[in-house]
This record gives C-alpha cells, structure tokens and sequence, in this order.
C-alpha cells in the first residue's frame, strides 16, 4: 500500500503538496509498502519528501519501497538523476525504487545508466494517465453510446463535403510543429487543413528560425530558404480559442466541429526529434480516437506500432503508414508531408472509398478504449 496520506509534487525548485492524485487510482501498488512522490524534471528536493516519519530510513534500512512518478511526463534525462540523487546521494537501493513514466521505452535508458554506473536497475513502470482520462471522459464526463457511434459514422460516411480535408492542433511551439506547418506551407496544403499556430508563451517565427535549420536537412533547409520570408510573414493560425497561455490536456466538446468538417486528423504529439527518444502517447492522439477521426501521427518513430501494442488499429492500408518506420526525423517528417497532401486531394470516388474503410477501425478504437481496464505495464 502507499503510507503517505498526502501526495509530494516537486517542481524545479519548490515541494507542493496534494490530497491525492489520478496516479494513486491508476493502478494498486500492493506489493510492497510505498512512499509516492511525483516530480517534474528535478529531485533536488527529494529529501524534503522523504524526512516526515523517518521515511528515508525506513526505505534504506526497512522494507519501505519508493515510487517516484515522473507524472504526465516522458523525460529520459530523469533516470540519471534519480541514480545520482536517490541511489548515489541517498544511499537508496536501486531494486527499492520504482519509476512510473508516461514513455514507452523508459527501459532502455534504465538499463543504459545502469550499465554505465555499474549498478542494479531501478524497477520501471510505463503508466498512460492520458488513455485512462480519455476512457473516463466516455464513461463520465460524455458518454458516447453505441447508438452515438453508428450516427456519427453514418454522418461523416454521408459527408463528402468538407470544406477541409485535415485537421491539426498546435499549441507550444515543439520544433517540429513549426517544421510542419512551414513544410504544409510550402507545399500549398495549409488551405486544406483546419491548422493551428500562434504567437504563445514567447515562441514565433523568428524565434525558432535558426534551431529549425540546425535540425534538418538539406532537402527541409532549401526549402526553409526558398520559402522563408513568406513563412515568417505567415499571420497566427487561430482555430477554437486566442487563450494559448493554458494548457489544455484533456478533451473537448468545443473542437467537434473541426472534426465534422475534416476527414483526417494530423497529430502533433509531444515528441519527435532524437532528443526527446521516449514514445509518449498524451491527450492529443486520444482525441481522434474518441472523435472517430483517422488519423496520422507527427511523433517518433514507432508510435503507431505502440497503438497496435497496447490494442488498436491505425489506418493502413488507407493511409500509408510507412512514415512511421523511418528513423530519421526530417525523412520521417517529409514522408508525412507527402501523405498529407495525397489524401487531400482525394476524389470524391476515393474520398468515399476512404469513409468507408476507416469507419469500422474508428469504431473499433473506441471501443477498444471504452474497454480498457489497464493502464500500466510492468517493464522489468
């Protein structure tokens, strides 16, 4: 069982504390007696956590386990901090700590830090908070029946009149949000999609020029080059609100209509680049499930095959899934620039063709995820 009664949140340099959070009911952690304590991207205040009851002792020299949860996140760069802060500094054994992380592959950076150091691995757990919102929004907050789902379908299989054919979300500017957005541009495809970018917390063109040239290659560079003085002229992109500044990690009603009026979804997912290697499934790829939308994914490479792991159906062969296999980011971000423009200029003939085969994969990832009773894998 967890021994504390209050939950310990440690930012970047402050400890707040909380009654209890969704992690506590995620899943039970019965094995052992716990400590949990959550943490942003530093535990330079771990200790602070651990004092009360004589905890620290209590997991050094007893049979108290510690769980550290890097909650709604899918940082790499924590697992040497934990060995340098808990394992190192605080003489915690590396078998007593158990690390919950929304990155399917935290594993592998586990192991590589174990190895480098010479030391037992940390016990790692990869958690999906964001999939366990989403199946309590159908079951709480909007339920959405199987009477729902077929009109929704039969709705958007009688639809081929979108005024456009995708829609992407984008709020923080992550690199290859505007990378994206520069690549639709210069390939005439921002008419075709609902698409959103904007001026938020200090990010604009010119301010991501440079590290959005550094990234790529010479393909994305020369077209950066050729088309830049348009796209840092490009007017912000609003879509359902001008409030950027709030952080809007759940789904909502407000956006159904870009739905209705699109028939593809582009995700923009938390992400994409080397180094940020974690495959990280949040909100963002939930909400087209929810909304019965196909979609493709602007995330690592993988990411698809995650889905399929953990039950769903993505969209092959109506979409080409290929992108998702080619490791190198700007490659992988090309590949999907392309596929984006080929299903935008779909026939009526294939745009009803393509209605019609996505459907019943829509239908099935809703339910798939109105289903699930399990959010958590055990990774060693």
């Amino acid at each position: 069982m967890i021994l504390n009664k209050n939950v310990y949140y440690i930012g970047n340099d402050f400890v707040n504390i909380y009654r209890s959070t969704a992690y506590h009911e995620l899943a039970p952690f019965d094995d052992h007696d716990y400590i949990y304590v959550e943490f942003l991207s530093s535990l330079g205040k771990l200790v602070e956590c651990l004092t009360p009851d004589n905890m620290l002792d209590r997991i050094v020299n007893g049979n108290v386990h510690l769980i550290l949860c890097n909650s709604h996140e899918a940082f790499h760069d924590v697992v040497a901090e934990i060995y340098q802060r808990a394992v190192i500094e605080l003489a915690i054994p590396a078998h007593k700590i158990l690390l919950l992380s929304e990155s399917a592959d935290i594993l592998a950076e586990v192991k590589t830090v174990a190895t480098r150091l010479q030391m037992a691995e940390i016990k790692t757990v990869y958690t999906r908070i964001f999939e366990w919102n989403s199946r309590n929004n159908i079951l709480h907050t909007s339920p959405l029946n199987e009477e729902r789902i077929n009109s929704t379908n039969s709705t958007n299989l009688k639809n081929t009149s979108f005024t456009k054919s995708f829609l992407n979300l984008n709020r923080r500017w992550r690199l290859h949000r505007p990378a994206l957005v520069a690549l639709l541009f210069a390939n005439k495809l921002l008419d075709k999609g609902h698409v959103s970018l904007a001026p938020v917390e200090g990010d604009t063109w010119d301010r991501v020029w440079h590290r959005l040239q550094v990234l790529h290659n010479l393909e994305i560079n020369t077209i950066l080059q050729v088309y830049g003085d348009e796209i840092r002229s490009l007017l912000p992109m609003y879509l359902d609100t001008t409030e950027l500044e709030t952080n809007r990690a759940e789904y909502s009603t407000k956006t159904r209509y870009l739905y209705n009026d699109s028939y593809f979804s582009v995700v923009s997912e938390t992400n994409y680049y080397a180094d940020t290697p974690g495959r990280f499934l949040s909100e963002k790829v939930f909400k087209p499930i929810l909304m019965l939308h196909p979609f493709m994914m602007v995330s690592r490479p993988h990411s698809l095959k995650l889905l399929r792991e953990l039950g769903y159906k993505t969209f092959e062969p109506y979409i080409d899934e290929s992108y998702d296999s080619i490791e190198d980011d700007s490659e992988r971000l090309l590949a999907i620039v392309k596929e984006i423009k080929r299903l935008s200029y779909l026939s009526p003939e294939e745009l009803q063709d393509f209605l019609n085969g996505t459907a019943e994969i829509g239908r099935h990832n809703f339910q798939t995820l109105e289903q699930k009773t399990n959010f958590i894998t055990r990774l060693n």
